[in-house]
């Protein structure tokens, strides 16, 4: 296991000048918008501390402190926390915004830390996603929220089917010219089409101790949040 997450740590390093700008146009921009959806859930009503996990590039970590949150952030990736950094540093947010190089299934922090955890198309690349999940919650204070954003497959209809050949022909292709990875879009790929349906995920979530689960979808069905608060 440890190679493997070695593994997809070096891809996503390796595409790292190419992440957000193939992020935006792959999806059409509307990475954007499902960021931001996060984030409006999340809300501004008092200052909380926030674990990004899978924090990439920064996006929604740096959103999130740009409305008055204590932010931390954890990748596997140095390359994408150091670009994370230098978003923040641009942004003049970076006190109170910590970035940490590490394992999302062994997270560094004592239980009950967190008053939100938020991680955004990271469950999927997971080795375990029971592990990932358990230490979401154990570093979750009580009533803490928690916030997935993750690809899904639509279900029936026109849409799934071009959706369907849009994953597998056009992402990897147009992914795999641009970055120079192919194998990075690829993988991005088979792991959406590969991953847990929805009511897999709520299931999984409720089992380790998530109550009021909810998944809302977004763009007809090719993105979900899932959210819920720590029993």
């Amino acid at each position: 296991m440890p190679s493997e997450k070695n593994d997809i740590g070096k891809m996503f390093s390796s595409i790292t000048p190419w992440y957000d700008f193939l992020n935006h146009l792959l999806s059409f921009n509307l990475d954007r918008k499902w960021r931001r959806e996060v984030m409006k859930m999340v809300g501004f009503s008092k200052s909380l501390t926030v674990l990004d996990i899978c924090t990439g590039t920064g996006d929604i970590a740096i959103g999130l402190k740009t409305m008055g949150h204590k932010v931390f952030g954890i990748d596997l990736s140095e390359e994408m926390l150091k670009f994370a950094m230098m978003k923040a540093e641009k942004e003049k947010i970076t006190d109170g915004f910590i970035l940490i190089r590490g394992d999302a299934l062994f997270l560094p922090f004592k239980d009950e830390t967190f008053d939100v955890v938020t991680i955004g198309f990271g469950l999927r690349n997971f080795t375990s996603r029971e592990k990932g999940i358990s230490e979401m919650v154990r570093v979750l204070k009580r009533d803490g929220k928690l916030f997935i954003l993750e690809f899904s497959m639509p279900s029936g209809g026109v849409f799934s089917f071009l959706y369907s050949i849009y994953l597998g022909k056009i992402l990897p292709f147009i992914g795999g010219v641009i970055s120079g990875s192919k194998k990075a879009y690829e993988h991005l790929s088979s792991s959406i089409r590969g991953f847990m349906k929805k009511e897999e995920v709520v299931e999984l979530l409720k089992k380790f101790g998530i109550k009021n689960v909810n998944s809302k979808e977004l763009t007809g069905g090719i993105a979900v949040i899932y959210s819920g608060v720590k029993f």
